[in-house]
This record gives structure tokens, C-alpha cells and sequence, in this order.
């Protein structure tokens, strides 16, 4: 397993089981538009590497509204990238916090690049027994 930590969230790569996971912290203060790109960079150029099947993305702690600009970046520079890594399922952890779980599933259910499935889920036994499925 690999490991790669930031100020914002854990990353970490099950081999086994070709499954990536991306954990956010819950201290969201300083995060802006700029750093939340700068760690979807460092995501980015992880999963390059590891080439995961499998995404668990626990947005449980996350506190960061994800604005239709950024929405349309990720986009444009994750979901593009994702079939050529061989990403195919994608699970995500929601928060509890509505207007942040709201952006959360815009970012994930209106790209023009989806090549993958993505489920949402509140409990993490459940998301990785979808991703085995």
C-alpha cells in the first residue's frame, strides 16, 4: 500500500484490489478554489501512477462547496483522464452538510466526460462492497 498525505486529505493505494482511496480531512479553513486544484493535482498524478480500477473518494469530512466553474475544471481535467488510467467505479462517501454534498454530486452526476459508474453512499462497508461487485 502507498500512502501520500497533504494538509487536505490522505491518499492511499490498495494494489490487491486495484482500489485507490482519497480521504479528505476535516480542516477545510484555508482551502480556496487554488489549493483545492493544487490537490486534485497531487491525486491526479497519483492515480497516473497506480492506474486503479477502484475510486473511494470519503468526502465525509469535507466541508468545501465545490463552485459550477471548478465543477466544469474537474471535469475537463479528472473525468477526461480517467479512461486512460482505467478507472471504471467510482464510490463516494458523502458529508452531511446538504449545500456541500449538493456540489459534491453535480460535480459527479453532470460531467461530459464520464467513461465510469459512481454510486453514493454514507456508510464505507457499503461502498467497497459495491466496488467488489
Amino acid at each position: 500500500m502507498s500512502l501520500v498525505e497533504t494538509e487536505f486529505a490522505q491518499m492511499s493505494f490498495q494494489e490487491e484490489d486495484s482500489l485507490y482511496i482519497l480521504r479528505w480531512k476535516s480542516d477545510h479553513q484555508n482551502l480556496n478554489d487554488d489549493l483545492f486544484k493544487e490537490q486534485v493535482n497531487i491525486w491526479l498524478e497519483n492515480i497516473k501512477k497506480c492506474r486503479p480500477q477502484r475510486l473511494l473518494v470519503d468526502t465525509s469530512l469535507f466541508n468545501y462547496v465545490v463552485v459550477p466553474e471548478i465543477q466544469d475544471w474537474f471535469d475537463e481535467k479528472v473525468f477526461a483522464l480517467y479512461p486512460q488510467i482505467g478507472v471504471q467505479k467510482q464510490a463516494m462517501l458523502l458529508p452531511e452538510d446538504l449545500f456541500t454534498q449538493v456540489s459534491i454530486q453535480q460535480t459527479n452526476e453532470s460531467p461530459k466526460n464520464q467513461t465510469f459508474e459512481v454510486n453514493y453512499f454514507d456508510n464505507e462497508q457499503k461502498a467497497l462492497e459495491w466496488l467488489s461487485a
